[in-house]
């Protein structure tokens, strides 16, 4: 994947171009989004743009992280990637529903391949969107989970 195509598109990140989102119940409520994501260097990328959009980050490598984190953190919105080392996103996903916290957060499904949309979807992810993200896509996705933008 060219980085550099990614970082360009979240090019305001962190200088004064960013973006800020707010839950619509709570304009200054702080956003917390799980990312998981078993690439190290899109994991972090993602998590950079979403902190340029005002959000709190955690990552997690693969499906097993993301259920330890969801177990003792609450969040606004996870972005689950699809292809994960052992327990798929598809799984997580459907632990994650099964359990007490995080039960009904929102889930954007991502895959470098358009064809795992309707896969996702049908797992209970509420939305998805193709990678490499631009920020543009990372911000349509979150408003179309119900966080939208607006002033810091």
């Amino acid at each position: 994947m060219d980085t550099n195509v990614y970082r360009k598109n979240i090019g305001g990140a962190g200088h004064g171009n960013s973006e800020h989102l707010s839950s619509s119940s709570h304009a200054r409520e702080t956003i917390r989004v799980l990312v998981v994501e078993d690439d190290r260097d899109l994991g972090t990328l993602h998590k950079v743009a979403l902190e340029g959009m005002g959000c709190v980050c955690h990552t997690a490598e693969n499906g097993e992280e993301a259920l330890d984190l969801c177990t003792v953190h609450d969040y606004n919105a996870i972005l689950m990637d699809c292809h994960l080392p052992g327990m798929n996103g598809c799984e997580a996903v459907a632990r994650i529903r099964c359990s007490q916290r995080n039960a009904t957060v929102p889930i954007i499904g991502c895959s470098g391949e358009e064809s795992f949309r309707a896969a996702s979807l049908a797992a209970g992810m509420n939305a998805f969107v193709t990678k490499p993200l631009s920020i543009i896509e990372l911000a349509g996705a979150l408003s179309q989970i119900g966080l939208r933008k607006g002033e810091p």
